[in-house]
This record gives C-alpha cells, structure tokens and sequence, in this order.
C-alpha cells in the first residue's frame, strides 16, 4: 500500500504539470482577435465617452453635486447619500483609447493617433475636473510592464500637459494626412476641421478654468482668439461636438434608449432652482434650450414663471409648484 503522504505528494505534481502544461495555448481563445484595425476602436472610443459625459452631466452624482438638477424621485443622490465611487469607467475608456492609437501607430494610419490623442485629453481633463490629482503619467501601464501602483500626478502639472497636447493635435490635423472614414467618425464625419475645433476650443476651455493659477492661461487665450485662422473654435451650432442617441424608431431613441436609461429615468430629474435663476437673472439664451416652459402656470401654488426650478433636498419635491412642473432639463444637443 502507498502511504498517504506519497499519494498527496503524487496527486500535487500531477495538477502542477497538468496546470502549467501549454498554458498560454489552452487559454487563449482562437475567436478573439486581437489585431483589430483602430477605426473600428474610433467609433467605440467616441460614443461611450460621450454617453458617459452624457449621463454624468444629466444623470448622476456630478450632476446632483453641482446642482444643475433635482431629484423629484428616488432623492438619495441628491440628499449627498452616497455609496462607494470609483473611476474604473474613466480608466476603461482611456484603455480602450489607447489600444487604438496603439493600432493606429502599429497600421500606419496618423489620422487615428492624432484623434486618440484628442480623445484621450477630453477624457483626463474630465478626469481631472472630477477628481483632482489622478493617476496620468504612469496610468494605465498595468498591461505593459506590471505597474499596478501608477503614481497620482498633481492637477496643476496635468492642466498644462493637456493643453500642450490639445495644441500639438491642432497642428498635427494641420498638415497633410491620411483621410479619416467618414463612416466610424460618429462625430464628426471626417470633418479634420471640426476636430481641429473641438481640440483648440477644449483647450480655451482648460485655460479659462485654469486661468487664476496658470499664468500663461491669458496670452495663451489671446493669442488663440486673435488667430481664428490657426486656432478654429466651436463658435456656431453647427461646429457643436455631439453624438445623437441613435435607435430604429422612437421607442428606442432619445429619451427612451437603453443609454438615457428610459423615459421613466428621466423624468425622475428636474432643473434646478439654483441654475434656473442663474439663467433667468443673466437672460441666458441657452434658458430655452435647456428648459421646457411650465405647462400650467394656472395651476402653480409658488411660481407662476415661464421657467421654474425645482430646490434641492427639499420634502416631497414632485409635489413643488402644484406638481404640475413641465421643466425637465432638455437632452443636450
């Protein structure tokens, strides 16, 4: 008989060879591609952070927090009962941004670096804005040499690395480059021009935010304005950076698809008094846009405006004004 121990021993070498045994081969899928061409990464990098800005700036504690709206049901977001928040999204998407340019680079396509680049500013200055120091330098190298512990870069050195970025990309689109596919540019269409827009009026953006700790933030700012040739900016509608929610018929499209979380989701969210009359009291034109008029200012018990917010953390919110408030914040066009 064999003793137990030499049984054990024998049993431990078999499930260690058998486990290390064409390791790498056995999981591996043979389905999963893995050289996938970055046009196709374009699009997917494009609609899920714009979905993402989408639902942060609408939908959820970014929101609730800046008090841009109220929460008329389910008011724990807006009452600051918050659990656990994390930026695994941020970081997923940036991944994925990487991969492409990662692709673009390895292809040969320039175009698809420089728009990676684009995408991935847009993106950190997000993350920043949402957190402050974040990882940014050493970020996302976990795959490539095991850095799982990236070190948290300061706001104020990835403020002005952004921006350094957002300028080369404007210079790069400058010059002569492939052609972008219309058809995987959910964007923008191909347009180089209105990339080039977008990437100079972010960075305008990041230096008028940055402007009373950076001091270059207002010759920077002059220049670009005094130089539209050279520095494009979204200045009418139609150069606007918007992805549309794009379903096959009105039950599955904006407000009602599965990314705006349902018309039911939406309504639960009203504009808030606080940003009503901000907009009120500046004659903002964007008022209209934004907000619905009340529908029955008959009928309104604190109120009678064409345009009313609903407060913040108060009791029974749905009920305010007479519960007849119209106001649900517009999607963003």
């Amino acid at each position: 008989m064999i003793a137990r121990p030499l049984i054990l021993c024998l049993l431990s070498c078999l499930l260690f060879t058998g486990c290390t045994k064409n390791f790498d081969d056995i999981n591996t899928d043979p389905g999963a591609k893995e050289d996938v061409d970055a046009v196709y990464l374009l699009s997917t990098a494009i609609t899920r952070t714009a979905y993402a800005y989408q639902e942060e700036s609408i939908y959820k504690h970014p929101a609730s927090a800046a008090r841009y709206v109220t929460m008329v049901r389910n008011e724990t977001m807006d009452k600051f009962a918050w659990g656990p928040r994390d930026w695994t999204p941020n970081y997923t998407r940036l991944m994925t941004i990487r991969l492409m340019a990662g692709q673009a680079e390895q292809h040969h396509q320039p175009q698809y670096v420089v728009l990676a680049r684009i995408l991935r500013a847009f993106n950190y200055a997000w993350l920043t804005d949402l957190w402050g120091d974040v990882p940014y330098s050493q970020a996302l190298e976990a795959r490539y040499n095991d850095n799982i512990h990236p070190a948290f870069d300061k706001q104020e050195n990835i403020y002005p690395d952004i921006m350094k970025e957002l300028k080369a990309c404007n210079e790069a689109l400058m010059g002569t480059l492939p052609v972008i596919d219309a058809e995987y540019d959910v964007l923008f269409n191909g347009d180089v021009m209105k990339w080039r827009r977008f990437a100079n009026t972010l960075r305008l953006r990041m230096l008028l935010r940055c402007s009373k700790n950076y001091p270059p933030a207002w010759s920077d700012m002059q220049s670009m304005l005094n130089d539209p040739v050279r520095y494009p900016l979204i200045d009418a509608p139609e150069y606007n950076a918007s992805v549309k929610y794009l379903g096959t018929s009105i039950e599955n499209s904006w407000p009602g698809s599965d990314q705006a979380f349902g018309y039911d989701e939406f309504d639960k969210r009203k504009p808030a008094k606080e940003l009503v009359d901000m907009l009120l009291a500046c004659k903002d034109p964007r008022l209209a846009v934004w907000i619905d008029k009340v529908e029955d200012k008959a009928s309104a018990t604190v109120d009678k405006n064409d345009y009313v917010g609903v407060p913040n953390a108060i009791s029974q919110p749905a009920q305010y004004n007479g519960g007849i408030i119209a106001c649900r914040a517009s999607h963003q066009r």
